[in-house]
């Protein structure tokens, strides 16, 4: 399989890199996009879309995935193609639960899997696609899911190795009370981390349910798990709790924080809505009480503070992760989706939907300037930060064009210096 290059799709402002005053968008790509942007290797490559190839009826089956990528290094677009058929024939014994396809009663064939690219790295020529299956027995009325995840040879089209990260079964009505999150590689590409949600229900409230959350890690020299972490949260009344987390990591991927999604309500949540921090060596937690919609978020470079926007109740909040406790609270714009600490950590990017964006001074939060979009994007156009990227080192960022009430485009996508 071969690597095409889609660099006559691109749209080039009159704008270098080095010239650019961040932020600035210094590239716009005219291509049709997904919802959205998944990073598979930190600093450079991002998933902005898959598309799945059918078969023809009867055999309504996913032919092969295809996947388009953003390189922010090249400036350039790039497609990777797996035909599955050919990819999972070798392994087909130990990667489905009961065959990768069933038939209805006219007997049309639809695949029982779905695959996603979660890591590339072509410079040490390894590639990595998530594969869920899923097994449901109508009699019995019980479900099974695996996720495995695939060694991929993207050149050759054939798994190298495979490694199931999870499993899940339950009853029909147990379906959707589990969740598995990819979370992506780490910044030096040596381990894939993955979280695991399951509902936990309150054994004296029918209406409080929790979430048993574990943390694991595959190891891609090894090919084993070779970390793993559990814990509970809390029981409240917030009904998002085990499958609307918000996940920030810290840096040098030494924390990871885990916010629980809730929106306001009639009645305020008891106990409120948290945070949960974990110290990934120490095996180790603590909580933080947040505020509803907790979309933007940040840790610093040295583990002592995160600061979470808040869209729905329009403010900041500030925590001292050394003391564990909330230290400030001021206004914020409203409909935030996204902060980002500058690379040097003397600004705070808030990245809003609607018209402008702001750049605060780090750590007091003053606002330096408010930014409209025209002046970011080189062109009249909104933000849409809800469908956003950014990459480790905080250089770059991916937005989306917009419509003119500030919702994403599916066609087009902008890559924005954010360098010093």
């Amino acid at each position: 399989m071969k690597l095409i290059f889609l660099s006559s799709a691109l749209l080039t402002f009159g704008i270098g890199v080095a010239q650019a005053r961040p932020p600035v968008s210094v590239k716009k790509f005219e291509v049709t996009t997904g919802p959205k942007y998944v990073p598979v290797e930190l600093n450079r490559f991002f998933v902005i879309k898959d598309t799945r190839v059918w078969g023809t009826k009867p055999d309504l089956t996913i032919k092969a995935m295809e996947f388009t990528l953003i390189d922010i290094q090249k400036k350039e677009l790039l497609n990777l193609k797996a035909d599955l058929d050919e990819l999972y024939k070798p392994e087909r014994a130990g990667l489905f639960i009961n065959g990768p396809t069933w038939k209805n009663r006219v007997a049309h064939a639809f695949s029982t899997f779905d695959v996603e690219l979660i890591f590339y790295d072509p410079a040490s020529q390894r590639a990595g696609l998530l594969m869920q299956d899923d097994f449901r027995d109508k009699q019995k009325r019980e479900w099974k899911q695996h996720y495995t995840y695939l060694a991929w040879d993207f050149e050759t089209n054939k798994i190298v190795w495979h490694k199931k990260i999870h499993s899940e079964a339950g009853s029909k009505a147990e379906r959707y009370d589990e969740h598995l999150y990819s979370l992506g590689p780490n910044p030096d590409n040596t381990h894939l981390f993955f979280v695991a949600s399951k509902k936990l229900l309150d054994p004296t409230d029918s209406k409080k349910n929790g979430a048993h959350i574990t943390i694991k890690r595959l190891n891609l020299e090894t090919h084993e798990i070779d970390y793993s972490y559990e814990f509970d949260s809390a029981t409240n009344t917030n009904k998002n709790t085990h499958s609307g987390w918000r996940f920030t990591f810290s840096p040098d991927y030494s924390r990871l924080a885990l916010a629980e999604y809730s929106e306001k309500g009639d009645k305020p949540y008891e106990p409120p809505p948290a945070a949960y921090v974990v110290d990934l060596k120490a095996k180790s937690h603590f909580s933080l009480p947040i505020p509803h919609t907790p979309y933007g978020s940040a840790i610093d470079k040295a583990n002592q503070t995160l600061i979470i926007g808040s869209n729905q109740d329009r403010k900041f909040v500030v925590y001292n992760l050394v003391e564990k406790k909330k230290v400030r609270e001021l206004k914020a714009p409203r409909s935030i989706h996204r902060l980002v600490l500058s690379a040097n950590e003397k600004k705070l990017y808030v990245f809003s939907r609607g018209k402008a964006m702001e750049v605060r001074s780090w750590p007091a939060l003053m606002r330096l300037k408010r930014i409209l979009g025209e002046k970011v994007f080189l062109e009249p156009n909104s933000f849409a930060p809800d469908r956003s990227a950014v990459s480790h080192d905080r250089k770059w960022i991916l937005l989306p064009p917009t419509n003119n009430i500030s919702y994403p485009e599916r066609t087009g996508v902008y890559i924005v210096s954010l360098d010093e």
